[in-house]
């Protein structure tokens, strides 16, 4: 199923105006210089999770709460060149700061200072990464993950949060919405997994997770991402990576894209050359870049689609 985004950027200056921000935040804002005070909020919210990209021109003091059942976790974008203390620490790319549902936080910013903030419905948390991730939200101020994980959780809502003040029309493109999450899942779950044991799978189990991720993306048409696939599956997407590797030697996302390049085939197969174009069943099969498409194609194929579109069976090499 598609993902509705929505997406905005959000200008104050000042202090007052900074508590219209997007959501249900509960801030006070006090400037700690006499500098004028400024601040942009870009906001990428879909179902269940939104992140925030904030960037503050002058030193300021802000506490609060965290919108009601929610949970959050933030941390500072650019630690090198200017300095956010969430909840008394100095935050950097590992040192996460936490708070859940309404609970109270504080937090300082220096000038040009640049912080990420993600919110998470608790049910959707335990989804992706299980309910030991609620829990140590829950019972903890700050959460130091591994640094190539914080390093990419970061830099991926910053990407994000660029994409969508630049790009934001490509948002409601079809599963655009539902890519973006997966891979925002899929960050999240790495964080997450160095902190508690991710289990394994017994070789029955693994069979079976395979075979409902795969049932998931024929019945989808490929329309779907690895992080759907695993829920499909009742499994972590890491969990379901590691199961399709041990069967397949392919990852979930290798696998969808085979899919809808054989779907493609098929259709190209069966089409009337007359009534039918060769961009006609890349978009219907998912493929929005008809070059990418092509050469992918090739690849697979040993040809290229317009060679097989509508071509019978008996004339094929």
């Amino acid at each position: 199923m598609q993902q509705v985004i929505e997406s905005g950027t959000t200008d104050s200056y000042d202090p007052d105006h900074f508590n219209a921000q997007p959501g249900q935040w509960h801030v006070d804002v006090n400037q700690l210089s006499g500098s004028p005070f400024n601040s942009r909020i870009r906001f990428l919210k879909l179902p269940g999770v939104t992140v925030y990209d904030n960037r503050w021109g002058c030193a300021s003091l802000v506490s609060g709460e965290s919108p009601p059942d929610m949970l959050m976790i933030g941390t500072d974008a650019h630690p090198e060149t200017s300095t956010v203390r969430w909840c008394g620490r100095k935050a950097h790319r590992r040192l996460f700061a936490c708070a859940s549902e309404g609970k109270a936080i504080d937090f300082s910013v220096s000038p040009q200072a640049q912080d990420v903030v993600v919110l998470i419905e608790p049910d959707l948390l335990q989804k992706v990464c299980g309910a030991e991730a609620v829990d140590l939200i829950r019972s903890n101020a700050h959460l130091e993950f591994a640094t190539a994980a914080g390093d990419s959780l970061v830099d991926l809502i910053l990407k994000f949060a660029r994409y969508s003040e630049t790009h934001a029309s490509r948002l409601q493109q079809p599963f655009f919405g539902d890519m973006i999450q997966s891979k925002l899942f899929r960050a999240l779950e790495d964080c997450f997994s160095h902190l508690h044991s991710a289990g394994t799978l017994s070789p029955g189990s693994r069979d079976e997770a395979v075979s409902l991720a795969m049932l998931h993306a024929r019945e989808s048409r490929g329309h779907t991402t690895a992080w759907n696939m695993a829920q499909a599956a009742g499994v972590s997407q890491r969990m379901l990576e590691y199961a399709f590797k041990q069967a397949l030697d392919l990852t979930p996302g290798k696998y969808l894209v085979l899919t809808r390049l054989n779907g493609a085939h098929h259709a190209l197969v069966d089409a009337d050359r007359s009534t039918t174009t060769v961009t006609d069943i890349a978009l219907r099969w998912g493929f929005n870049h008809l070059g990418r498409f092509s050469a992918a194609y090739r690849e697979l194929f040993n040809e290229l689609p317009s060679s097989t579109l509508g071509r019978p069976l008996h004339l094929r090499r």
